[in-house]
């Protein structure tokens, strides 16, 4: 119940509680990924696959590496699910956060400024298609 709540809430939220709702989803997934991906599969137009690549304020400062390190847990996570009544909303969560992972990790920047540049690009990447899906979704 529970994660239909949140994923219900990131429909007709926007700005500051968006972000806080899809960044606590996200990290919730690495602990209930079956539970999220049966509430994901009831509302699988309204972009709920986008939550798990949304990576919050936590990390906006932190190296590229840690940002992918977060995206590689999640999809170990959803990857780990089992449950053949949602291996189909799996299989989409899986190719989304591998999509995420290879533009996450394109270029190795070797100074710090181009590694902040880079992280940047991830986050703004991520964060552009989860508000397409949102518009998408209206």
């Amino acid at each position: 119940m529970a994660w239909t709540i949140a994923l219900s809430l990131r429909e007709f939220t926007y700005g500051g509680g968006l972000e806080d709702v899809s960044a606590t989803i996200a990290r919730a997934v690495i602990v209930q990924p079956r539970a999220f991906l049966r509430a994901a599969k009831a509302r699988l137009g309204s972009g709920a696959l986008h939550a798990l690549e949304f990576m919050g304020v936590e990390f906006v400062d932190k190296p590229v590496a840690k940002r992918c390190q977060a995206l590689r847990q999640r999809l170990n996570a959803i990857r780990g699910v089992g449950d053949p009544t949602v291996v189909e909303v799996r299989d989409q969560a899986v190719a989304f956060l591998q999509k995420g992972i290879e533009q996450c990790g394109q270029g190795r920047p070797t100074k710090r400024s181009n590694r902040r540049a880079a992280a940047s690009r991830c986050l703004l990447a991520a964060q552009s298609r989860v508000l397409r899906t949102l518009r998408r979704a209206q």
